[in-house]
């Protein structure tokens, strides 16, 4: 199934929906080595396009997001911030020019999920 992932700008970026259906929301990247069925089911990540992956892997994904960024930011007035990384990645994020990283795991420990 075609895919398309359109910016607030009105740009867009064309590609395919891997498991043949679409959705909408802010695209997230996570590289957690755990802890994806807490993710999965956390309430804080409704409406976001979550991807899983592993610290290194994700490096490319961080750069093309910077690149974006770096496009929009180009046609924007004010400042953008890129938001990217987590717990298990912010290192590689902040390599990658994120403003806006996810600790929470890192600083409080693991959700307690009931």
């Amino acid at each position: 199934m075609r895919a398309h992932l359109i910016l607030k700008d009105g740009a867009v970026f064309r590609g395919r929906a891997p498991l043949g259906f679409g959705g909408s929301g802010e695209a997230v990247f996570t590289t957690a080595m755990a802890g994806y069925q807490e993710i999965l089911t956390d309430p804080s990540f409704a409406g976001q396009l979550v991807t899983m992956t592993f610290p290194e892997q994700v490096r490319p994904h961080f750069r093309a997001l910077r690149a974006l960024r770096d496009i929009l930011q180009s046609r924007s007035p004010g400042p953008l911030s890129l938001s990217m990384g987590m717990s298990g990645d912010f290192e590689v994020a902040i390599e990658e020019g994120a403003d806006l990283i996810r600790i929470g795991t890192a600083l409080f420990g693991p959700r307690l999920v009931p």
